[in-house]
């Protein structure tokens, strides 16, 4: 199999990464019938290895391309330079890279079926198919524009999103008070959260 490799992995990453290919090829040869194997090889001939920092709360994702015989395999980049461990960060490998051995495997997505579980378990992974790492300050903080309406109670202030408030100030939409169906008008406050 061909291998491409991101260049910003670590070194201890690295290390880990061929550490998982090579202990899954040898538990695939070891425990699956030789026209399994075969298969295999003959429909998953390239893997590419590339460190994402786009993704909020997924530690990684695998794609197949069965037309190209290729498979990629996305790890995030800023989740493992944060709080992921080195171990946190075999197993995701491990995970995606078993999605890839068994989709070449049947040649369609199985996503997480008792087979992709049991060739996840079979080559050292633990099975599970989400991550418990802390995500909170990776995720996108949302800007909320305050709105104020004419409500003779306590609850006069309306919290627009960023799309929500960009309509208003093109004069595209209006929005009014559920309560008192005044016309919300902007009160010129921006809160991130």
């Amino acid at each position: 199999m061909k291998l491409n490799i991101d260049s910003t992995f670590t070194p201890e990453q690295l290390s880990v990464m061929h550490k998982c290919i090579y202990n899954a090829e040898r538990k695939l040869a070891a425990h699956y019938h030789a026209k399994a194997v075969d298969k295999i090889a003959e429909t998953f001939q390239s893997l590419e290895i590339v460190n994402n920092g786009r993704m909020r709360s997924t530690a990684g994702t695998a794609i197949t391309n069965r037309v190209l015989k290729h498979g990629t395999i996305k790890m995030n980049k800023r989740l493992f330079s944060t709080s992921g461990t080195i171990k946190d960060f075999e197993n995701t490998f491990l995970h995606e890279l078993s999605h890839l051995y068994v989709n070449f495997l049947h040649q369609k997505s199985c996503g997480h079926n008792n087979e992709w579980r049991r060739f996840f378990k079979l080559i050292g992974g633990d099975g599970n198919r989400c991550h418990n790492m802390f995500t909170d300050h990776l995720k996108a903080k949302r800007t909320q524009y305050v709105y104020e309406c004419q409500c003779p109670n306590l609850s006069r202030l309306h919290h627009l999103s960023q799309v929500r408030h960009n309509r208003v100030q093109a004069k595209q939409f209006r929005y009014r008070c559920a309560k008192c169906r005044e016309v919300l008008t902007y009160g010129g406050v921006k809160v991130r959260g």
